[in-house]
């Protein structure tokens, strides 16, 4: 009867460890489809221009301010405006990472004058700060430095942009942001304090997170969580999200519904998207992809998968500090010597509780018992640590 006890006890550990184990792998193989891809609808947008700009090298700011997978989020915006959206390539204007103040505003006069009567669509991957004179939200051009004077001096502020919107004879204006901190190195939407009061036009400011939020990119699909989830969702995932009937194209409070679910639906809750718009203008039509399954239905769709991704996650992959490696090094070998030993001890004790004459000690019997269960989470924690991507 101890014997059976024991086994008992001991299955129980390894069968809890067996499947907290097969639920994180099944996470870490979430399928995110691709969104690069370029979506034909054979739509012209003629009088539509845009400004796509993807910094995600900033030299000046130092170790740390890489902006993760910003090229790669603006690749995609730029595939939406041609391929789907329809808008000339004369007329699509692309900066990386030499995008300078002067730049970024010579880029959008000439897209202003090209959307004439048109729509004017803006992109910016990159890093934001808060503005402390105007409370506005500046982008930061990729020559910026870790100063008060050259954050002022060498970025440029979201309401700039819009005034010259506003002096323009364009009729409607897409500002779609997904900015980052300089100290932290993620994505972020600064406490700013926009208005679209006082515009003349048809404006809509898209923001990747509300005011004091941080966001950051989404695992395993090499894009920045926020624009992954408007890049499917102006393919035709979010058509019919609001009134629940498909009509082949997506407009902006639509776009807007989906992305914030699609976030909380990864587990992504402490990042909500901010929409500022005047009217609710339509992003994209004649689409009608709708959003995969997020699961391998096969490993070697998996492995398709992962193949085509490689090259860009391993050129674009943020290092962790050496400090932080070696932390992370001593966490994973001391949960992996404590889960050990708590294991090994409740086992012995086992043995030893059998091997004593007498009455079977039911308190030694839970001492036995908590030691090998928690011995065996530990061992589930290492195995989380040694297998995290870093």
């Amino acid at each position: 009867m101890r014997c059976f006890r024991m086994i008992q006890t001991l299955l129980l550990a390894l069968i809890t460890s067996s499947c907290l184990i097969g639920t994180a792998s099944a996470e870490r193989n979430v399928f995110y489809p691709d969104v690069n891809e370029p979506l034909r609808t054979g739509e012209d947008a003629a009088h539509d221009a845009a400004v796509v700009i993807s910094i995600e090298h900033y030299p000046l700011l130092g170790e740390g301010s890489t902006v993760p997978f910003a090229h790669h989020d603006g690749d995609g915006i730029e595939n939406f405006l041609l391929y789907t959206r329809g808008v000339k390539r004369a007329n699509l204007h692309r900066l990386q990472d030499k995008a300078s103040k002067e730049t970024i505003e010579d880029a959008m006069a000439d897209a202003l004058k090209e959307a004439r009567g048109g729509t004017l669509w803006f992109y910016f991957a990159g890093h934001g700060a808060a503005s402390k004179t105007e409370k506005g939200q500046l982008l930061l051009g990729a020559d910026v430095q870790a100063s008060d004077k050259s954050l002022n001096s060498r970025s440029i502020d979201l309401k700039d942009l819009q005034a010259m919107v506003n002096r323009s004879s364009v009729q409607n204006a897409v500002f779609i942001i997904d900015a980052c901190s300089v100290d932290l190195g993620k994505r972020f939407a600064a406490p700013v304090s926009l208005s679209l009061a006082n515009s003349a036009k048809n404006i809509v400011i898209w923001s990747a997170a509300s005011e004091g939020e941080k966001s950051g990119p989404l695992k395993n699909s090499a894009h920045g969580a926020f624009t992954y989830a408007v890049l499917g969702a102006l393919r035709g995932w979010a058509d019919g999200e609001i009134a629940g009937k498909r009509d082949g194209s997506v407009d902006v409070n639509e776009a807007q519904a989906f992305t914030a679910r699609f976030l909380k639906e990864q587990d992504i809750r402490d990042q909500n998207p901010k929409l500022l718009t005047t009217g609710n203008l339509v992003l994209s039509s004649s689409v009608s992809e709708k959003m995969s399954d997020l699961s391998f239905s096969s490993s070697e769709a998996a492995k398709a998968y992962q193949s085509s991704q490689a090259n860009y996650l391993s050129t674009t992959a943020v290092a962790e500090p050496e400090s932080g490696k070696s932390r992370h090094y001593v966490l994973a070998t001391l949960t992996t010597l404590a889960g050990i030993g708590l294991l090994g001890y409740g086992t012995f004790s086992y043995s030893a509780v059998m091997s004593d004459e007498g009455d079977w000690d039911s308190t030694a019997e839970g001492i036995a018992t908590a030691c090998s269960v928690t011995g065996g989470l530990l061992l589930v924690g290492s195995y989380f640590l040694w297998t995290r991507d870093f």
